[in-house]
């Protein structure tokens, strides 16, 4: 952004094609702003697509901590709640503008996930994602780091394929 601004305020071309004489500080920062706007727009939908998916990814490692679909439930609800949420927003209203999913998308996948035995304090197991998407199934695996590092790839996905 800053290099994109130091280009506005130093590029010739730009003042000579509104035909400004004098190049001055506030006409640079004035075409920025006027440049910057349609590529902020296109980094906006981008940025709020991946905080959209982290949102579920978050949802998903909550549920799966906690081993409780329904509090994670209980808490988006009370939530939409206290913030007044809407909870039917227009989906192209949501692609363009909303850093979070809605409160029921949020809910729908988190309702598909039963109830999990939680994982253990201690962090030696692992969790892996069969596929991607907000209604992802998780598959939890008793398996040590020590005994993932001791296995060829191979005999890792034949055990995994015997749970």
């Amino acid at each position: 952004m800053l290099l994109l601004l130091s280009l506005c305020l130093s590029y010739q071309g730009l003042y000579d094609a509104f035909y400004i004489t004098r190049p001055s500080v506030y006409t640079g920062i004035l075409f920025f702003a006027l440049l910057f706007a349609p590529l902020d727009f296109f980094m906006g939908l981008i940025m709020h697509s991946l905080s959209r998916r982290n949102e579920y990814e978050a949802d998903r490692y909550a549920v799966t901590v906690t081993g409780d679909s329904v509090a994670m439930i209980s808490a988006l609800k009370k939530l939409a709640a206290d913030n007044l949420t809407n909870l039917t927003p227009h989906p192209m209203y949501v692609f363009l503008n909303y850093s979070h999913p809605p409160m029921p998308e949020r809910v729908r996948p988190s309702r598909a996930m039963r109830r999990i035995k939680p994982l253990p304090e201690n962090g030696n197991h692992w969790i892996s994602i069969k596929k991607r998407g907000p209604e992802a199934s998780f598959l939890i695996l008793s398996v040590t780091p020590a005994e993932i590092r001791d296995d060829s790839p191979k005999q890792f996905l034949k055990r995994v394929a015997r749970l």
